[in-house]
């Protein structure tokens, strides 16, 4: 019913899920909504091209990400293999043409006037609808694009500065039967404004591929009605003290945690737990450092949650400044580096983590840099990262920033950081977080992240704190979510986590933590145990640990 609806009443439903009327929602988790169909729905994605023009990212990887903002399975289809496929056999079906003149069979374009599924199509080829009885006469689309414009899209009542690159120019011919979702106006230039979305019965067109910025954002929103979404968390905003390590002042970093305390405000910390000596190259674990350790479980105590911010994060720099997992000056992965040797990396800091009573809910990729073999290794340790997600191994310098909680192709539970950082500026050092935080915190089902770096001035905490809370949104309590953290010795769980484990003859030792990471509760099984079993969170405490022992009882 919806999809129907027309543009002033889509504007009035979005008042009422995503607006100042939705501040009651504000007590409930973000959390990944079902589809219409439910959440064992399957959405086929046919695609021509895996990137857009002078590109080096998977924007297929991006789509991906997208969609799995609801949760549904999703099915990677070449258009190369959609002659004689059945579009309408799954229960949402997208179309992604990121590069022009996309090859797709006739047979296809005509299969998709008997689709009862809802379609989505994305990017180019559309002109070859005007051949097909139920598109002909209805709009007209370009089959090239133009170049880069910064516009003005109108979109649910509301007008979003934005740029376009590319757009694909298109007329709607028949307004009877396309209804306009989403208009782009170029100031300057005469006429009227553009269509960039629209809807022709259960046919949505979006001519742009939006991959990145603002355009993503409102994709990302423009999502939800695609899939029929009915109910979303309120907007969610968080801050991360960042590069956290052994040689912070750590007196400083104990006023940043009691400010954010002192306001009752959750918040993460991400944590380099060890430290390669500048002198003598050793690298020294957390127990050598009782001061940083302490003001860790100090802010752990008070709301903080912490992830697990690399290793060392530095290939013989200061901690913070090097990319530990990838080759910044040649843009290839580190030579070397093998997938295991990174993940005895992650599991050391873990391990000394766990050791100390501190407990990384989640990953946070140094420089947001690595191959998807390393992300492939994180996501055997982590559910959860909290980060931009590379999008190739071709180069880092692009990224996914999404707009809500998602997956990647590694199974990880993304959240984003998509609003950037506090600047070492006396001016202006939070304007461009307060400028993107004005768009999510609109957007239904959103989170904005942003951090700052624990040398800043605690007036520039208190400052950005104040701009955001004018907000109204809720800050995100990580622990809210849903983690596991995985080595194998050991299994975190937090929130309403399970996971299966194998084992073979080992004893298993549960220990419930508060969140100061005070031992509350323990237990210890009689016998040893071999095969697969389920660990679920008894719900006692903040943190459950189990330990993983071989040995006699």
């Amino acid at each position: 019913m919806r999809r129907m609806l027309l543009a002033g009443g889509l504007c009035l439903l979005h008042a009422v899920l995503a607006g100042p009327a939705a501040e009651s929602g504000g007590a409930i988790a973000p959390f990944r909504p079902a589809p219409e169909a439910g959440s064992n729905a399957v959405t086929t994605v046919y695609y021509a091209g895996t990137r857009t023009p002078y590109s080096l990212g998977d924007h297929l990887e991006t789509l991906r990400m997208q969609l799995l903002r609801v949760r549904t399975r999703i099915e990677m289809v070449p258009m190369a293999r959609a002659k004689g496929e059945e579009p309408g056999s799954s229960d949402y079906v997208v179309v992604f043409c990121p590069q022009p003149f996309p090859e797709i069979p006739v047979e296809f374009l005509r299969a998709l006037t008997e689709v009862e599924a809802p379609v989505l199509w994305i990017g180019y080829g559309m002109e070859g609808l005007r051949e097909v009885d139920s598109f002909a006469g209805v709009f007209e689309a370009s089959a090239f694009s133009t170049g880069a414009s910064d516009g003005v899209l109108h979109y649910w009542g509301r007008d979003w500065p934005v740029g376009l690159d590319p757009w694909i120019p298109a007329t709607i011919l028949d307004g009877d039967k396309a209804e306009v979702v989403m208009t782009m106006h170029v100031p300057g230039s005469p006429g009227p404004s553009h269509p960039v979305v629209w809807r022709v019965g259960r046919v949505t067109f979006v001519a742009t591929v939006p991959v990145s910025g603002t355009l993503s954002y409102l994709f990302s929103d423009l999502l939800l009605d695609f899939y029929g979404v009915e109910e979303t968390a309120a907007p969610h905003v968080f801050v991360r003290i960042e590069d956290y390590h052994f040689r912070r002042d750590h007196g400083h970093f104990r006023r940043m945690v009691d400010y954010l305390y002192g306001r009752r405000l959750p918040f993460l910390v991400a944590v380099i737990p060890a430290d390669r000596d500048p002198e003598t190259g050793e690298v020294r674990g957390m127990d050598s450092n009782p001061e940083f350790v302490s003001a860790l479980r100090y802010a752990q105590g008070r709301g903080g949650r912490l992830i697990l911010h690399g290793y060392v994060h530095a290939e013989g720099e200061e901690p913070g400044q090097g990319h530990e997992f990838w080759d910044a000056g040649k843009d290839r992965p580190l030579e070397g580096l093998t997938p295991g040797e990174a993940r005895r990396r992650m599991e050391s800091g873990v391990r000394m983590m766990w050791d100390q009573g501190l407990f990384p809910l989640a990953w946070e990729t140094p420089h947001y840099a690595a191959s998807r073999s390393i992300y492939a290794e994180v996501g055997r340790v982590f559910s959860t990262a909290v980060e931009r997600v590379q999008l190739s191994d071709a180069t880092h310098l692009e990224t996914h920033e999404a707009a809500g909680l998602t997956r990647d192709r590694h199974g990880r539970l993304i959240v984003p950081e998509n609003l950037g950082y506090v600047l070492d500026a006396e001016e202006g050092a939070f304007e461009g977080i307060l400028s993107r935080a004005g768009i999510l915190m609109d957007l239904r089902g959103s989170i904005g992240g942003c951090y700052i770096h624990p040398y800043q001035r605690l007036n520039k905490l208190a400052g950005l704190i104040e701009a955001l809370e004018e907000f109204e949104r809720p800050f995100l309590d990580l622990a809210e979510l849903d983690h596991w953290v995985e080595l194998p010795d050991g299994l975190l769980l937090v929130g309403g986590a399970e996971r299966a484990v194998t084992l073979e003859e080992q004893m298993v030792e549960w220990r419930a933590y508060d969140r100061s990471g005070r031992v509350i509760r323990e237990e210890r099984d009689p016998l040893p145990f071999s095969g697969v079993k389920t660990f679920r969170r008894r719900g006692v405490g903040d943190y459950e640990l189990f330990r993983f022992r071989r040995g006699e009882p």
